[in-house]
């Protein structure tokens, strides 16, 4: 019998063994043993397997760098993106601050000429009324003015008569 991996013969081995003065018995283990050893060695087949495989590795490990490589660039561009938004937003942000702002002033102002036109149009109207207060209390005292003696010239007749 041959063993696969190294195709050394059995029974030539167990011979020598035999007559460098092993007995038969011994001669049989160790050949068990050294072709249990023989058979978990490598032979040429796996070796160019296992050299395939590593083959394969090393062109997935190129691949995943080249990979990691283009994720780090476009991490790269996305970081430049993010920050060009965030400045962007900023900017947006400081204007529409402004814009606040001037409408908040163009509202003052108005407010401002809107009271003035209404303490104006108060004052008018104030001076109108107390004029015509004025013309109230005088044809008041007209008519009290006048209407004492015609009243106590009543009240003569009255009794008089």
């Amino acid at each position: 019998m041959t063993s696969p991996a190294v195709g050394f013969r059995r029974e030539d081995t167990r011979k020598t063994l035999e007559e460098a003065g092993f007995d038969a018995a011994q001669a049989r283990v160790l050949i068990d043993v050294m072709s249990g050893t023989e058979e978990r060695l490598a032979r040429k087949d796996d070796v160019s397997v296992l050299k395939t495989d590593v083959a394969v590795l090393k062109t997935d490990v190129a691949v995943l760098k080249t990979d990691v490589a283009e994720l780090k660039i476009s991490s790269a561009a996305l970081n430049g993106r993010m920050d060009g938004f965030t400045v962007a937003l900023e900017g947006l942000r400081q204007e529409v601050r402004e814009r606040i702002e001037g409408l908040r002033q163009e509202m003052l102002a108005h407010m401002d000429a809107l009271e003035a036109r209404l303490n104006g149009r108060i004052d008018t109207v104030h001076a109108e009324l107390k004029g015509q207060l004025v013309a109230i209390k005088w044809l008041l005292g007209f008519v009290l003015a006048s209407a004492v003696p015609m009243a106590l010239a009543l009240v003569r007749l009255a009794f008089l008569s």
